[in-house]
């Protein structure tokens, strides 16, 4: 479990420079001035992140399937796994 919420991490982390550096840091950003960016940005969900990048960016309709999917395994994992399973695990 533990590597699967490192890549999930990865992932949301993936989007998130990718907004910062393709949508939103000025061509002229001082170092300080994207780290804040950046900072904020990582402060969005993952619902949050996958709306901006696909507001911007017309990706393929399998990553809309694909999102959707990994959106809902990632909640699972996250939010309901505990509650769920949490005396099967221990």
């Amino acid at each position: 479990m533990g590597k699967a919420l490192r890549q999930i991490q990865a992932f949301e982390d993936t989007l998130a420079h990718l907004i910062a550096i393709v949508l939103k840091l000025p061509a002229k950003a001082s170092i300080e001035e994207a780290e804040s960016i950046f900072s904020d940005i990582r402060k969005g969900t993952l619902g949050k992140l996958v709306n901006e990048v696909t507001k911007a960016i017309t990706f393929d309709d399998s990553f809309e399937i694909f999102i959707k999917k990994f959106g809902n395994e990632r909640n699972w994992l996250v939010h309901r796994s505990w509650r769920e399973y949490h005396g099967v695990l221990e």
